[in-house]
């Protein structure tokens, strides 16, 4: 650290405090430093007053009295990949036998440092999704298809149709994940687990496609 001689004395010659500062500074009067202290501090109280926290919430687009039941799949796929995270971090390269397995199902590698990926891309859904939009369509019949999200753009809705609300809880936290990582992870659909190619994969392959993601929060997240 620097030593710094400060020049002056601690009070002035009309009873103001002297404020201390380096040697080589020119001198400012003491009152310019205390009306600059008392305007920096009334902006800050001014910023604070007319910009508040915004509150995140996830919101619902013509569901009605669909929007208690997607509102507890939404928390139920939540806290299906916050456990999955954890058991992510606390993997060591080889142990739970359970990560390694699913990490090597689902992302073609048991390295530690691609558990930590898969981990932080969880991390950021989690975070971003709490101010999702979910669009209902149940009496739209979409085939085998019981979700969509637009890729990487921000204030769309996820749309969830008529498949999706006869689906189980597990099916249901999977396509959550499963949208939510191309809606927030930029994801792509690179493979589906009933494709040979899933299987095949290499794993930044896996990394980029949403389908992996949905499967390890199944695979952990219970």
């Amino acid at each position: 650290m620097t030593s710094q001689r400060f020049i002056g004395t601690p009070w002035g010659p009309s009873g103001v405090p002297s404020v201390k500062r380096p040697a080589g500074r020119v001198a400012q009067h003491p009152l310019i430093d205390l009306q600059r202290q008392a305007g920096n501090a009334a902006v800050a109280a001014l910023v604070q007053r007319i910009s508040p926290t915004v509150q995140r919430t996830v919101t619902f687009d013509d569901c009605e009295a669909l929007e208690f039941g997607i509102a507890g799949d939404h928390r139920r796929a939540m806290e299906m990949a916050r456990t999955t995270i954890v058991k992510l971090r606390a993997y060591d390269g080889t142990s739970p036998a359970a990560v390694a397995a699913a990490l090597q199902k689902h992302f073609h590698s048991k390295r530690k440092i691609v558990a930590s990926m898969v981990a932080n891309g969880l991390e950021n859904l989690v975070s971003d999704a709490d101010d999702v939009q979910y669009e209902c369509h149940e009496q739209e019949d979409q085939g085998s298809t019981l979700a969509e999200a637009l890729w990487c753009i921000p204030f769309t809705d996820v749309k969830l149709f008529k498949k999706y609300f006869s689906s189980d809880d597990t099916t249901k936290a999977n396509t959550l994940i499963h949208e939510l990582s191309h809606r927030y992870l930029c994801t792509f659909d690179l493979g589906y687990d009933w494709e040979p190619s899933y299987g095949t994969a290499g794993t930044f392959r896996a990394l980029n496609n949403a389908e992996p993601y949905g499967n390890i929060v199944v695979a952990l997240g219970r």
